[in-house]
């Protein structure tokens, strides 16, 4: 089994670059600023600079309604219901109507405001009864809320130079190459967002899940607009599949799935029709993380609690697995399908699939068909710096040769090399360290990187690392390495 002694630890102070040919470049923090990784490599000298700060949200959050630039003229009640409707729906209409001295349709829209209230209220009672009985259900997703952060979640396109960033005002923001912000996508009930991925074989559309459901935006590049209506958008919802915490769209992007942590059932959305199918089976319990391997043979899900499914996308059918204690808290799949990684909860550990016809942690057989620790990410302190710990998330590139492991309480991603066929290999390779008093919170790596690989780190500042691999055909014969330079 590996462990995290086989990595050099970064040195004190330093931010870690760029890694080409195995040679890790870093540099020390008070020289960060003054100087640019394209001295290093070229790779990703067309990559979005994206830092979030509080005082781009602060603006964004006292500017962000058009209609403030204009002045208000009288408009016919009945007209204005009608602009309020094809604007903002229909909870929206009813505040309005309520808010009007039209005796009729101001009472009756106060009535149905009231019912709703009501319904909603017992809808939530329901719904904490629900949790009380499992007590280990828990109310937020455990992998994309960060809540001390400015970032709350990213998307990379997987064909362009793009990517999305869901941030704590709950916009999502469009960056292009060479810097070029595109539109925010904004709506007053498009709260607590959760997850977003962009569509695939699509250049323009990405889901957004948050408390109301998932908005599907369909954000036209060539069109120059800054804020797109909600007529831009698709609403999926479906009552008490709320709030949704994980999505995933299948590879073709022809389906997708799915889930809520206050509700067992997954379902697999038609987006065109706007129709859903529904993955259930009983004694399960609400879910929290979807992965759906890039074959789209395989779609993984994780119930809040210590099973979970691997579905057949073909058969529709599933196989469930259970692990000891705890729940599932980071997992991914290899690109061809065959491998699953994963770690729990409450174990510093990562584990290894690559079947699915046994039992995970069968204590009493040792043969392939169980989950093996491949990995051992306990806490190890060298010269005063701490690594490792309980695993937050985890992201294979698509190539398969590199998996990044974000901790939950130690400030550096981990690395690792891997090599799937004809077995799975797995090599220490590099720590990346951000500036003092920077926390991880989000890594991804980005799809269509043609050099190597590039690992994007969403870091608690607010502030968006793209990280390079770069290596060169002959380097690939040599898969474990550990070199490091400093630039001063």
């Amino acid at each position: 089994m590996k462990d995290l002694t086989e990595f050099q630890l970064p040195r004190e102070g330093e931010v870690t670059l760029c890694e080409v040919d195995g040679q890790v470049h870093s540099l020390q923090y008070s020289c960060y600023r003054s100087y640019d990784v394209d001295a290093i490599t070229n790779t990703v000298k067309k990559h979005p600079k994206v830092h979030i700060t509080r005082d781009i949200l602060q603006h964004m959050t006292t500017g962000d309604d058009v209609r403030t630039f204009f002045v208000e003229t009288e408009v016919p009640f009945l007209k204005k219901l009608i602009q309020t409707y094809f604007e903002c729906g229909v909870l929206e209409t009813l505040h309005v109507a309520s808010t009007g001295n039209k005796f009729v349709i101001s009472d009756l829209a106060r009535v149905v405001l009231k019912l709703l209230d009501a319904t909603e209220y017992v809808k939530n009672k329901w719904k904490m009864s629900f949790v009380e009985l499992e007590p280990h259900t828990p109310i937020v997703s455990p992998l994309r809320n960060v809540p001390f952060s400015n970032i709350k979640c990213i998307s990379w396109h997987p064909h362009c130079l793009k990517i999305a960033v869901a941030c704590s005002d709950d916009t999502v923001r469009i960056y292009y190459d060479n810097g070029s912000v595109g539109p925010i996508l904004k709506y007053k009930q498009q709260r607590n967002i959760s997850c977003i991925e962009w569509r695939p074989l699509s250049f323009s559309e990405i889901a957004v899940g948050c408390d109301a459901g998932v908005y599907v935006w369909n954000v036209d590049p060539f069109v120059a607009i800054t804020r797109p209506t909600i007529s831009n958008a698709t609403l999926l919802h479906h009552e008490n599949h709320v709030p949704i915490v994980s999505l995933a769209w299948s590879p073709r992007g022809d389906l997708l799935a799915t889930c809520s942590n206050l509700d067992s059932t997954v379902l697999v959305w038609n987006v065109e029709m706007n129709e859903n199918s529904s993955l259930k089976r009983p004694g399960s319990t609400g879910n929290h993380i979807m992965k759906w391997c890039k074959s789209g043979a395989k779609l993984l899900i994780t119930a809040c609690g210590p099973k979970f499914r691997v579905w057949d996308c073909l058969l529709w059918e599933s196989e469930l697995w259970e692990i000891n204690s705890g729940e599932i808290a980071a997992a991914c799949w290899s690109p061809c399908g065959s491998v699953l990684l994963f770690a729990t909860s409450e174990e510093p550990f990562i584990y290894y699939l690559s079947s699915t016809r046994a039992s995970a942690f069968n204590t009493k057989s040792t043969g392939p068909n169980e989950a093996i620790p491949i990995v051992d990410c306990s806490k190890i302190e060298r010269n005063g710096t701490i690594v490792g710990g309980l695993v937050k998330d985890m992201e294979w590139d698509p190539e398969g040769r590199h998996v990044a492991v974000l901790f939950q309480n130690t400030n550096y991603v981990a690395i690792f090399r891997t090599k799937v066929h004809p077995v799975l290999q797995i090599f220490a390779s590099v720590f990346i360290a951000g500036a003092p008093e920077e926390s991880p919170c989000l890594i991804q790596f980005q799809k269509n990187f043609k050099h190597g690989a590039c690992l994007t780190v969403a870091w608690s500042s607010g502030r968006l690392q793209h990280f390079p691999i770069v290596y060169s055909v002959e380097f690939e014969t040599t898969p474990n390495y550990s070199l490091s330079t400093s630039l001063f």
